[in-house]
This record gives structure tokens, C-alpha cells and sequence, in this order.
């Protein structure tokens, strides 16, 4: 019998990529967040929506997954309202939270009979509505930051890669970033000429526009915030590197047992066109005129971001909890 390929990247790829990662975020950290952002963040967040719908929607149900998509198009319009100017950001930010601490909610039913993951979901929805309350701001870059963190959970949940990928997960999404939090990384670079914070394409801007994506308000004036930003965008290249080079990967090798997607996706040759075309089209757009075209991407990061944590959540859920096995579905093709 045929032994299937090994889905995962080579380990050697995956550490020089890292690494490559970690040195740019701590050499140009505008440069590796606005430039990652501007050729990769509308292709991530379509990859990882096929991903999730594929891995996670016959867990979510219809009407769970039809209330999840209720709730992310309020939040998308709430989104629009702001960019019209029919509603301030001020007033829209904890309105927009307090409706994630709702996704949060969704899933408890499904955790019942598990009182302690019921708990966690419970605690995340409360926790995300009494931030909304008491300091929208610094709860948004909380979560922005977390977000680049979550292919551990993707990876996590997988009972076929997690033995292998879960340590060096947590190595690449928890320990470097915290060395490049340090600020040292950019102090040795600095040593030999290579630290250009402000190094990026020029409608960029500069790096103190930007500051206040990953850092708290009350530490954006500190000497420490260039390395959090750094820390960040060392995250940020990481997580679409996960999302567009190890999930697809994954999700392929699922074809014919749990890849069971409820929207309807093209062929994957045709998908990863689409992807590549949109791509390119918010690429030129960053390019041109950055931060109109970061506020156009929101609405599609909205989706991608706020919808992990309902499915994340329900990752607590056993597979063999499911209500119907993963090899009860028809094959279908790729």
C-alpha cells in the first residue's frame, strides 16, 4: 500500500523561515507589517476561511453557523458605518467587541457537557464584554495580537500533527517574540547597520503611525514599544506563513475524510487563482494609498479574525463528539 505524503513543510524550511522572520521584524518592523500586510493579508484571510469551513463547519451546525454569519454581518456593517462616516469609531469599537463577546457565547450549548471548557468559553465572552466596557482600545490591540497567535490552536486541534508541531509552535509563537519583545534582536542588528525602523514603501508612513496597531495606548510614547511592534510583526509574518503554507497543506489531506466545507468553494487550482488575483489587486492597492486600502482589508479581517474564536472554542469539542463521523460524508472532489 502506498504510503500517503507527508503533509507538512520540511522542518529545515519552516526554521529558516522563522528566522528570516525574526530578523526582519527586528531590522524594518514597518517594513514587515505593512509589507506582509500589503501581499499577504487579504490572501491569509481568504485561505484560512476555506480552512476554517472545511475543518470546522459540520461541528458549528447550520443554525449555529447561520447565527455566527448574522452576527459577523452586523459587525461588517458596523464596519462600513464607520467608514461612511455615519457612526464614530468611538461608539462603533464597543458595540462591534461586545458583539464578539456574543460569538464567544454561541458555542456554550455545545461545551455543556463538559463543565470546564463550557467555563473557558463563558470566561472569553465575559471577559471580551467587560473590556468593551472598560477599555475598548487596549482590548483591540489584546486581540490583534492574539490573533497572529492562533495557528497553535489550528495546529493544536489536530490530532495528526499536534505531537510533532506543537512544541516547535510554541517556540516559534511565544518564545521568539518574546526575545524580539526584548528589544536586543534590533540592538545587535543596530550594532552592524541594519536597523531601519522606519524602512517601508512610502505610503506607509512611518513606524510611530503605526505604533498603536500592536501596542497599548499607555505604552505607545515608551522606549519599549519599537521591539513590541516588532514582536508583533515577527507574529504577524508567522501567522500568515502557518495560514498560507501549512493549512492548505492540511486541509488537502483531509480531502476525502473530514473536508466537508457548507459554502461553495471553487476546485483548489481555481481557488488558489481567485486568492492570488485578489492578492495582487489589495497589494497594488497598499501600495498606492496604504491606509485607505488597511481600512477596505478590515472588513474582511473582521470576518477571518472574529470568527476564530467561536471555532476555537469549539475545538474543546472532541471529533468524536461530532453528530455524524468525518467518514459518513461522500467524497468530493478536489
Amino acid at each position: 500500500m502506498t504510503r500517503r505524503a507527508d503533509p507538512l513543510p520540511a522542518a529545515p524550511v519552516v526554521a529558516a523561515y522563522a528566522v528570516g522572520a525574526a530578523l526582519l521584524a527586528s531590522a524594518a518592523p514597518l517594513l514587515a507589517y505593512a509589507g506582509s500586510l500589503a501581499l499577504l493579508g487579504a490572501p491569509h484571510a481568504l485561505a484560512e476561511l476555506r480552512y476554517v469551513d472545511g475543518r470546522f463547519s459540520r461541528r458549528l451546525g447550520t443554525a449555529r453557523g447561520l447565527a455566527v454569519a448574522a452576527i459577523l454581518a452586523v459587525v461588517v456593517g458596523l464596519r462600513c458605518a464607520v467608514l461612511a462616516g455615519w457612526i464614530a469609531p468611538a461608539t462603533a469599537v464597543p458595540a462591534e467587541l461586545g458583539l464578539v463577546a456574543v460569538l464567544a457565547f454561541t458555542v456554550v450549548p455545545d461545551l455543556a457537557a463538559r463543565p470546564l471548557r463550557a467555563l473557558v468559553a463563558v470566561g472569553v465572552g465575559a471577559v471580551i464584554a467587560a473590556g468593551s466596557w472598560a477599555a475598548p482600545t487596549a482590548l483591540v490591540v489584546a486581540l490583534a495580537v492574539l490573533h497572529n497567535a492562533t495557528p497553535i490552536g489550528f495546529l493544536a486541534e489536530r490530532d495528526d500533527v499536534r505531537p510533532r508541531l506543537l512544541v516547535p509552535a510554541l517556540v516559534a509563537f511565544v518564545a521568539v517574540p518574546a526575545l524580539v519583545a526584548t528589544g536586543l534582536p534590533s540592538r545587535l542588528l543596530a550594532e552592524f547597520g541594519c536597523f531601519a525602523p522606519d524602512a517601508a514603501f512610502a505610503s506607509a508612513g512611518a513606524l510611530g503611525d503605526h505604533l498603536r496597531v500592536f501596542v497599548p495606548p499607555a505604552w505607545v510614547a515608551t522606549a519599549a514599544a519599537p521591539a513590541l511592534f516588532a514582536a508583533a510583526a515577527y507574529l504577524q509574518l508567522m501567522h500568515y506563513g502557518v495560514v498560507l503554507g501549512v493549512l492548505p497543506r492540511l486541509l488537502a489531506a483531509d480531502a476525502d475524510t473530514t473536508d466537508r466545507p457548507a459554502l461553495p468553494w471553487p476546485r483548489r487550482r481555481v481557488l488558489a487563482w481567485t486568492i492570488a488575483v485578489v492578492g495582487a489587486g489589495f497589494a497594488v492597492a497598499f501600495f498606492t494609498c496604504f491606509v485607505p486600502a488597511r481600512s477596505a482589508y478590515g472588513l474582511l479581517a473582521a470576518v477571518h479574525a472574529w470568527i476564530e474564536i467561536p471555532v476555537l472554542l469549539l475545538a474543546l469539542v472532541p471529533r468524536d463528539a461530532l453528530p455524524f463521523p468525518p467518514s459518513a460524508a461522500a467524497p468530493r472532489a478536489a
